[in-house]
């Protein structure tokens, strides 16, 4: 078993006492970290969506924040980000290729709001594999896990994911959500 599998295990009892609403908020501090991480990726870039995604992530803290239902209108405006950003004389980077993998998290997270519940646990996962993929830069598809189970990166991001169940805590409505994702530190 590799240490993600473990971690996976881990993070599952530790999951379990919180409610879904929690669950999801937890979810959406690891996207923040993503997107601190994508803007910092991203800036300057013809394929920036910098402000559309901020304006994204907005509206999934509202819609948890306040209890509401996603309905597809939210999926269309991602829909649209993604397809503004499609150019043919794009230069694949290995940035770029960073940067789809957080907008194909943003993707799994908007199933996940509109279409059925399904498991929360998985996005703090999909975070450690963003950094798996960045980390991996110079290899071939498959990863060897064990490799990177102390690297810092992925020490750091566990940690913080342990400091999110309490910071967590202390965000009520969308002004606390600001607060936090404002002082937020990306993953790299």
């Amino acid at each position: 078993m590799n240490f993600l599998d473990k971690y996976k295990i881990e993070n599952e009892k530790r999951m379990s006492i919180f409610t879904q609403k929690q669950k999801r908020i937890l979810a959406l501090m690891c996207l923040e970290r993503q997107f601190y991480t994508y803007k910092k990726l991203a800036k300057g870039k013809i394929w920036s969506s910098i402000e559309q995604y901020r304006e994204l992530l907005d509206k999934f803290w509202m819609i948890i924040l306040n209890d509401l239902e996603a309905d597809d209108s939210i999926w269309y405006f991602h829909e649209k980000i993604r397809s503004d950003n499609l150019c043919n004389e794009i230069e694949y980077t290995f940035d770029l290729c960073i940067a789809n993998i957080f907008a194909n998290h943003i993707e799994e997270w908007l199933d996940y709001l509109i279409d059925e519940p399904i498991y929360e646990e998985a996005f703090r996962l999909l975070t450690l594999d963003f950094i798996l993929a960045y980390l991996n830069e110079d290899e071939d598809e498959s990863i060897e896990y064990d490799k990177f189970k102390n690297h810092p990166l992925i020490v750091k991001e566990i940690k913080r994911q342990i400091q999110d169940e309490t910071d967590m805590k202390k965000i009520i409505n969308f002004e606390d959500a600001k607060n936090w994702y404002n002082q937020c530190i990306g993953i790299f």
